[in-house]
């Protein structure tokens, strides 16, 4: 289990080598996650106490009464998917062939010396061949495996849950009497988002009961015009889209995961 107290052990850790050595936040936080053997939800911990201290101690540092602080801060994602990409190496590793390689150059030369003595056994038995890869280590990784498809399953529910809650809000807007018109907000969406916002105004205009519409991308944007992006209209559907294209990020790396786990089941 990892505790409080060791969490931040980590974090001061990966926050120092990013002052002294300018080592990436994510970095250090994939480094502490493979030596430590931490979960997705770990990871996720240690990369929002990483990013608060680094944060603290930047804003200390920082004179004047308008202080700024700018840093790459650590990506809990992007660590998360570093261990996709490892699980995915130790695959290939795993089913590589071991032929050896033939780079002896002299190997097909004639023997010119019938006299020359034998090879010592060392040379007989050297091979190029890399060693095999441990039950133990495979098991290792399927166990890593299984944990990170629990925290994706669990961030798909959520952004599910979330993308229903924002949609039904959406769509309450264009119920009240003094509310927006919802043909006006369909240009506009159609003017800023092109095709990616079709099938949510398509989705939006079923569940107020309208006719669906052919949209004409060259009609919508053939007149310019200036689009207010931060109505509360506006900004729940950028946010229905972008979580829309985090869910299928996510099952992309449940499907990644799933190929991963049959192969390495399979040895």
């Amino acid at each position: 289990m990892l505790t409080e107290q060791h969490l931040d052990k980590l974090a001061n850790q990966i926050v120092d080598q990013f002052f002294t050595e300018k080592t990436a936040l994510t970095d250090g936080v994939v480094k502490a996650a493979q030596d430590e053997n931490l979960n997705p939800e770990q990871v996720k911990r240690l990369v929002e106490s990483v990013n608060n201290l680094t944060f603290l101690k930047k804003f200390s540092s920082t004179q004047g009464p308008d202080r700024m602080v700018e840093f790459e801060t650590a990506s809990s994602n992007a660590a998360i998917q570093r261990m996709l990409d490892t699980a995915g190496d130790l695959m290939k590793g795993a089913s590589a062939s071991k032929e050896p390689s033939n780079t002896d150059l002299m190997s097909d030369l004639p023997v010119t010396r019938p006299d020359a003595p034998e090879p010592l056994e060392a040379e007989k038995t050297a091979s190029t061949e890399e060693p095999p890869i441990s039950q133990r280590t495979i098991t290792h990784a399927i166990m890593k495996l299984h944990k990170t498809a629990e925290y994706l399953a669990e961030q798909k529910y959520q952004k599910r849950v979330q993308f229903t809650d924002d949609f039904q809000k959406l769509a309450t807007h264009f119920t009240h009497a003094r509310g927006p018109v919802f043909e006006q907000f369909e240009k506009d969406a159609f003017y800023t988002w092109g095709d990616a916002a079709g099938p949510f105004l398509q989705t939006l205009r079923g569940s107020l009961r309208m006719p669906s519409a052919e949209y004409n991308h060259a009609t919508f944007t053939k007149v310019g015009r200036v689009v207010d992006t931060q109505t509360p209209e506006m900004r729940l559907l950028r946010g229905l889209i972008d979580n829309h294209n985090e869910i299928h990020q996510v099952e992309c790396g449940q499907e990644k995961i799933a190929e991963y786990l049959e192969k390495l089941n399979a040895r």
